[in-house]
């Protein structure tokens, strides 16, 4: 079945439309689009990640993945890398981009406690971990200095809070790079201020990195489309609540306040079923304070939704002289 018959098929044309809107303004620092991107340009990454480390890092494409799963055989959290590969070393680097919210230093502790779980066989002995390297790119200036990257390593310290000259590195093989997406510097021209520029990019013809933009302007193109549509649609099928990160802001406000609403008719529903007349009111009053509306409003919305299911609203059940 080809491109076209599929959109045909499609029963959720609605989605699709939103799919559509977003795409123009998706940028390297979307997960969708930079997994999209991934898997049509593998090669690209071994230039970002050897421009975001500093250095010339060699990988084994042949490991190359878009968001690996590592699943948890007990109740513990699963996690998923945006882009994970292996390097010739027998090492790992994850590759995560956050453009929304910060990137909890926790969650880079838990990240490498599994990933190392994965690397290492049963029985096998601690020195046969292989180094770990994640780049974080975030919109959050994590180092708070205004500098493009921050290396994080762990230390061994003589006075637990602070540290001296005779400082030095704990070698564990894990290194922990964040890369700030937010930094902007006219004067600064190198490799990795060019990249960081480029990955916040939405048009072709603003980036710098001449790869970068070929391969964006193949990607965003007419053909380029069709292929970003029908990959993100795919996502939509097994990610619950998928549509809502697709919305536009005026959207996101509209789907919120229709949840809000759904919430606050089952509320009403539930209590106006209730005989025990205190119990009622409080939880009347509480669709009134979640709402924020008058008295009045209130009243009139309760009615509303009482006479779309059949109940009846007792009188004064405000006390309201009603």
């Amino acid at each position: 079945m080809d491109t076209e018959e599929l959109r045909q098929e499609d029963p959720d044309e609605e989605t699709r439309q939103s799919v559509r809107n977003i795409i123009p303004d998706m940028t390297l620092m979307d997960d969708y689009y930079l997994m999209l991107y991934a898997q049509r340009y593998p090669e690209d990454f071994a230039m970002f990640i050897s421009t975001f480390l500093g250095e010339e890092i060699h990988l084994v494409m042949d490991s190359f993945r878009t968001q690996r799963v590592l699943l948890s055989a007990d109740e513990n959290k699963d996690v998923r890398f945006d882009v994970y590969v292996k390097t010739v070393d027998g090492g790992s680097v994850v590759l995560e981009v956050e453009s929304s919210k910060k990137f909890h230093e926790l969650r880079l502790r838990y990240y490498a406690s599994k990933q190392d779980a994965e690397s290492l066989p049963y029985s096998s002995d601690y020195k046969n971990l292989k180094p770990l390297t994640f780049l974080i790119v975030s919109k959050h200036d994590v180092g708070k200095r205004g500098k493009p990257r921050y290396f994080i390593r762990n230390c061994v310290l003589s006075d637990r809070d602070r540290i001296s000259e005779d400082d030095s590195v704990y070698e564990d093989g894990k290194l922990a790079v964040f890369i700030n997406a937010a930094y902007r510097n006219k004067e600064d021209r190198t490799e990795l201020a060019d990249l960081i520029h480029d990955f916040s990019c939405v048009r072709a013809k603003d980036i710098r990195t001449d790869i970068i933009r070929e391969h964006t302007e193949e990607i965003k193109g007419k053909k380029g489309r069709m292929y970003l549509e029908e990959g993100i649609m795919e996502q939509a099928k097994s990610t619950p609540g998928f549509r809502t990160r697709l919305l536009t802001d005026d959207e996101r406000r509209e789907a919120r306040e229709e949840g809000a609403n759904n919430l606050l008719e089952t509320l009403i529903v539930n209590a106006l079923k209730l005989k025990n007349k205190p119990f009622q009111r409080a939880m009347l009053e509480q669709v009134m304070q979640i709402g924020n509306m008058t008295q009045k409003s209130c009243l009139d919305f309760i009615e509303n939704v009482a006479k779309a299911n059949g109940l009846k609203v007792p009188k004064n059940i405000f006390d309201s002289g009603r």
